[in-house]
């Protein structure tokens, strides 16, 4: 067998497809595989999360106050041991035998008594095993002709030097190109001139020829530079690559885009959609609940909760953040009614994944119950193994390795006995080490057609006619190690001979060159844009290139349309812009609704076209997505604390000590219930600001509702009526009679004092007048009206008659609320009309009044909606911020 080797060359395709037989590329781990396989050392390779997990167990046993690691390790159990684990297996591949003589190093000196107890715990490491193979082939010789390495002896890993020198290695370094007159073997004669080192100033520069070996192209953003590129790609390339290190999977969906084939520029990701589920799940176990993850979850596309249950769960809970309460009984009949004889399996998922007991984040959690809750989510990808889609099957085995290796560390963690009950943060760092790796999107591999690809450029080890390097910024460096002059010298002691760092960066610096280098006719450069910082090796070109020639691809696209082979040229289309007026068909069917609220006549009456797209279109933005809170919160609460106060048997006889036993009691359970966000971490003291304020809203609104002689108290009344457009129904929120058998509604607002007092001065309260006619239609007289401002416990009203301790409103007019009504009844008819024509008016705060139609005089006065409420004002046109 021939085998060719380097580091970092596993994954990487940065040489020319053959027809061989008993020849190979590989990296360290694909030769490490061959050389075990050969010398019969095969073996299971243990999860780098369970050897941490195992090296945690050789700490804490050694583990005092006098440790260096001691302080750290309190505060991070798992990241210690991965650090301290990462210093071990760094050690053990440069040439550690495990022992360390001599105590001058205080450091190395613990690190060496824990390894007394790791080397017989731990599993083993690169270095370990080859330190078994180099014991192996004392004995056995691999079957290998000959290696063929990519860089010098020297530059390895001592415990590779050691087993590579018993075998027959020869290094080939990168083939320098024939110079043959162009630009681009200028410059690579001229980046080998600065690497080794030769002085060079500014009168040496190089001036750019554009004679099309070299071409360097930039633009503003990385989608267009990528529209770009494939459209290059387009044409033919006989023998090139592509080096691609940033932005990779931008690139190849833009060559999908263009019908070419993907390279399988495949950036492994921890935030795949399958490996989310088992974090949001194990966040879902901790008092207080996280409602924001509780309402991702049952929003996610992949769930072990059937669809329709998480749908009316998610609706519950985003509106009435609670898992208590009548509500949450009543979403839950919903549920087992839809699902009849499943609802048993159902109700069993909803207790398994959110009605489930939590633990206080301080105290901690016992492995035992984090293991079922993995366990099961396990069995939900098993399950999910059957799907024959081979995408799908691909993304449930990675749900399921994720959900294995965490299993494996806590199982690891448990038979150690080394931690009790697991924290939060020990609990997101297991998870973390689960899918360190992460994982890829199987649909994107490479294809038939696509060309050589590295994304490590020591990669590169073959010469191409063509190379393409995208997007070259600016890459990590290797940080220096964490360790004295003493105690690298007492490492050096034992056996460890570890690179010098200006060695590395050395070797580093070679391999950033390898791109420009290893091209033989063109190099095609497409740079990150302006603002991201550049790649080194084009800092250096900068450095030794005059007047260097950027492509604005910009340009190209703007003003040479003709030089791309695949694009049309395309009249410019400007998004539309707002028009005062839309005009429909008169035949466009708009469907009638089979009754009015205030809230559709509001839209009807002052923007139809948040009602046209709202009732007859309905379009509805999502109800599911963020969970309530803030003022529209407050506000829900306050209605429902208010409704359970006024079902009391006798509300109105309760003294003041009795109405704040009964609040000390109702107050936590409803927020429970339905503002259990709340009770989450740092919201204390917006508990305590509504605590406060709603004790107070009852109390004053109580008082008031005394002073007035109230003696009847109807809660969230439903009421309903006629007007010219049909039937119009209404929920008032307090409906009151008093002695004399007079009535009053009280609409309650959570705020705007200064807005609806306005509203009362200018007689323009529509809600209040709907409710006010309503009520005349049924009992024949014109009720009171006012609004409790609940925040600021106020009770506003135009006349004090009904309300004597209410805030009194000095109308700025002699109208009342029957030519409020009147106003209301004119002002639909001509909209109907317009309507009926096909008009539709898109009302908005900041347009010009030209094209506006001037309503009936004897109607309402037309005045934009808050536009903060509408849903739809993208809808409208494109407005220029």
């Amino acid at each position: 067998m021939k085998i060719r080797f380097g580091m970092g060359l596993d994954n990487q395709r940065g040489w020319h497809t053959r027809n061989t037989l008993g020849e190979i590329t590989v990296g360290e781990k694909g030769m490490l595989s061959i050389l075990e396989t050969q010398l019969g050392l095969i073996r299971k390779v243990a999860l780098q999360s369970r050897r941490i997990v195992q090296y945690l167990t050789c700490l804490k046993q050694c583990d005092h106050a006098a440790r260096f690691y001691h302080q750290s390790l309190e505060a991070d159990e798992l990241g210690t041991a991965a650090t301290l684990l990462g210093w071990r297996d760094q050690w053990y591949l440069y040439g550690w035998d495990g022992k360390i003589e001599g105590m001058e190093a205080k450091r190395l000196a613990d690190m060496s008594e824990v390894e007394s107890i790791a080397c017989k715990k731990v599993a083993p490491s690169e270095g370990e095993r080859l330190a078994h193979i180099l014991q192996a082939m004392k004995r056995r010789i691999p079957a290998i002709s000959s290696i063929t390495l990519t860089r010098p002896l020297a530059h390895y890993p001592k415990r590779w030097q050691l087993i590579l020198s018993r075998l027959q290695t020869e290094f080939q370094e990168l083939a320098s190109v024939p110079h043959a007159g162009s630009f681009l073997h200028t410059l690579q004669d001229r980046l080998r001139d600065v690497q080794s080192g030769k002085k060079l100033g500014k009168v040496d520069r190089l001036d750019f020829k554009a004679d099309g070996s070299v071409i360097i192209a930039r633009a503003e953003t990385r989608i267009l530079a990528a529209h770009w590129l494939a459209d290059r790609m387009a044409e033919n390339i006989a023998d090139g690559i592509l080096v691609a290190t940033d932005s990779t999977d931008l690139l190849d969906d833009i060559l999908a885009a263009n019908q070419q084939a993907r390279h399988g520029l495949n950036e492994s990701s921890s935030a795949r959609s399958v490996l989310q589920l088992l974090p949001m799940a194990l966040t879902l176990l901790w008092a207080p609940l996280d409602f924001t993850v509780l309402i991702s979850f049952l929003n996610h596309p992949i769930s072990p909760i059937r669809h329709f249950a998480r749908r009316q769960l998610a609706e519950k809970l985003a509106a009435y953040p609670g898992i208590r309460g009548q509500r949450w009984t009543d979403t839950l009949n919903r549920i087992d009614a839809h699902y009849g004889d499943q609802a048993a399996a159902v109700r069993e998922q909803i207790h398994t994944w959110i009605d489930h007991p939590r633990f206080d984040q301080k105290g901690g959690v016992s492995i035992d119950q984090v293991l079922i809750r993995a366990q099961k989510m396990a069995d939900y990808f098993r399950v999910q193994l059957t799907d024959t889609d081979e995408t799908k099957h691909i993304l449930w085995d990675t749900g399921l390795v994720q959900t294995t290796v965490f299993i494996q560390s806590l199982e690891q963690l448990q038979e150690d006995g080394v931690i009790a009950r697991i924290r939060p943060r020990q609990l997101q760092k297991l998870l973390a080490q689960a899918t360190a790796q992460g994982s890829v999107n199987p649909n994107r591999i490479a294809e038939v057609g696509s060309l050589s690809t590295v994304d490590d450029l020591g990669a590169l080890i073959e010469s191409f006619d063509q190379v393409i390097w995208w997007q070259p910024v600016m890459p990590n460096t290797p940080k220096e190690f964490p360790w004295s002059a003493l105690e690298r010298h007492t490492l050096a002691r034992a056996g460890v001979m570890l690179p010098d760092h200006a060695d590395v960066l050395g070797n580093l610096a070679t391999d950033w060159l390898k791109p420009v280098l290893a091209a033989r006719k063109q190099l095609i450069i497409v740079l990150p844009p302006q603002d991201v910082e550049a790649h080194p090796t084009w800092q250096m070109m900068l450095s030794q290139i005059h007047n260097i020639t950027e492509q604005s691809i910009e340009q190209v696209f703007n003003h040479h349309p003709q030089t791309t082979t695949c694009s049309i040229p395309l009249p410019h289309t400007p998004l539309p812009q707002p028009r005062r007026w839309w005009q429909l068909s008169i035949d466009t069917p708009i469907g009638k609704h089979p009754y009015h609220s205030y809230s559709s006549l509001e839209l009807f009456l002052f923007n139809p076209y948040q009602w046209l797209l709202r009732y007859p279109a309905g379009l509805e933005t999502s109800s599911v997505l963020a969970v309530s809170d803030g003022f529209l919160l407050d506000g829900r609460l306050a209605h429902t604390l208010i409704e359970h106060f006024f079902a009391l048997p006798a509300p109105l006889g309760m003294t003041k000590s009795e109405i704040s036993t009964w609040f000390d009691r109702i107050f936590p359970e409803i927020i429970e219930a339905e503002g259990a966000v709340l009770l989450m971490h740092g919201r204390r003291s917006d508990y305590e600001e509504l605590r406060y304020r709603l004790h107070r809203a009852i109390t004053t609104l109580l008082t008031q509702i005394k002073t007035a002689g109230v003696t009847k108290i109807k809660s969230e009344q439903a009421l309903k009526g006629q007007f010219p457009g049909g039937k119009i129904i209404g929920y008032a929120d307090l409906m009151l009679t008093n002695g004399q058998g007079q009535h009053a509604i009280v609409d309650m607002k959570w705020g705007g004092t200064k807005k609806f007092t306005e509203q009362l001065r200018e007689n323009t309260h529509l809600q209040l007048g709907i409710y006010a006619e309503l009520v005349r239609q049924k009992t024949g007289a014109w009720p009171a009206v006012g609004y409790y401002v609940l925040s600021e416990a106020k009770l506003i009203a135009q006349q004090d008659a009904y309300f004597p301790d209410a805030i009194q409103v000095n109308k700025k007019t002699e109208e009342s609320i029957p030519h409020l009504w009147e106003r209301l009844k004119e002002t639909y008819i001509w909209r109907d009309t317009l309507l009926q024509q096909g008009r539709i008016e898109v009302a908005l705060a900041d347009q010009e009044e030209i094209e506006a139609i001037t309503p009936p005089e004897a109607g309402l006065k037309i005045t934009p909606l808050n536009p903060c409420y509408n849903d739809y004002r993208v809808l409208a046109g494109w407005r220029p911020a």
